[in-house]
């Protein structure tokens, strides 16, 4: 036996563009910085990179090759956040079982409903429409 029809809110939250999340990218500097005093080139101070050992090192590359470096995993990351926060649509696809017969009766309560739950819980959200299934699993909508 098929239990009544259930409803879920199908519609489209856009995302504000003040969610972002920022972006930064890490500003390498010259090999060589000149002092202001006598203009002569003065060495940078040892990076991390070269105080590794040989093992050190090793281990970094096998990790690197298997897992993806650590900078390109963190560009991703921000890179995601990012696409999803650039003002683009959220999408909800509900499938509804619906008791044979009731297909009308369920129309007309969701035509009320949604607008309802839209206006009233979900300022933000934008209803976008619902389908029904001519071709398939009979009584979905």
């Amino acid at each position: 036996m098929l239990r009544p029809f259930t409803t879920k809110l199908a519609a489209t939250i856009r995302v504000p563009l003040h969610q972002a999340i920022a972006f930064q990218r890490q500003v390498h500097s010259s090999a060589t910085r000149l002092q202001s005093n006598d203009e002569t080139p003065v060495s940078p101070p040892a990076s991390e990179e070269a105080k590794k050992t040989l093992p050190q090192k090793a281990s970094h590359i096998v990790r690197s090759i298997l897992h993806g470096s650590e900078q390109v995993r963190q560009e991703t990351k921000y890179t995601l956040s990012k696409v999803l926060a650039r003002g683009k649509y959220v999408h909800e696809l509900a499938t509804h079982s619906v008791k044979p017969g009731c297909m009308e009766e369920y129309k007309a309560v969701v035509g009320e409903l949604y607008p309802l739950i839209v206006r009233n819980l979900s300022p933000g959200a934008k209803l976008v429409g619902s389908w029904e299934t001519d071709i398939g699993e009979l009584d979905t909508a």
